[in-house]
């Protein structure tokens, strides 16, 4: 058993004392890591990774003319590349606007009032915008989606 000097750590097997002691991961830092890794499980990659599926779908309008399509209509289980993006993306601004709200109405932190306004209204904008685009994907993506 070694005693690091250095910062107070006990460490087991030696080895530690030479290589220093990691330090944790900041907040903000943490903060990223732990919303990129969202958005790539909202936005279906690994899907992609074992589907390969194209980046948009065509469709051939009235006239004859091809027409690139975002949204695969009418399956569930199935999406495009960039259909899959712009879900996760507008998960993200969602959960950016839960925590731009989480900060307004934290009282530990000293905010001037505009900063404070600025947060809770550009956090509840994000919220209602996210919630009403996804609902405008899902009736893309099925025409019978909230109709009683």
């Amino acid at each position: 058993e070694i005693w690091c000097q250095s910062h107070d750590t006990h460490v087991v097997s030696g080895g530690w004392c030479a290589m220093g002691v990691a330090e944790p991961v900041g907040g903000s830092l943490g903060l990223a890591i732990v919303l990129l890794c969202y958005f790539v499980c909202t936005s279906g990659i690994m899907y992609d990774l074992a589907v390969k599926p194209p980046a948009t779908g065509k469709v051939v309008d009235a006239c004859g003319n091809i027409r690139p399509q975002v949204f695969m209509t009418g399956k569930v289980n199935g999406q495009f590349i960039y259909e899959g993006l712009a879900g996760a993306l507008l998960f993200f601004v969602g959960s950016m606007g839960f925590f731009a709200v989480d900060r307004a109405g934290d009282k530990a932190r000293v905010l001037r009032p505009f900063v404070r306004h600025a947060l809770l209204y550009g956090g509840c904008t994000a919220i209602v915008l996210s919630v009403f685009s996804l609902e405008t994907f899902m009736r893309f993506k099925l025409p019978q989606f909230g109709k009683w």
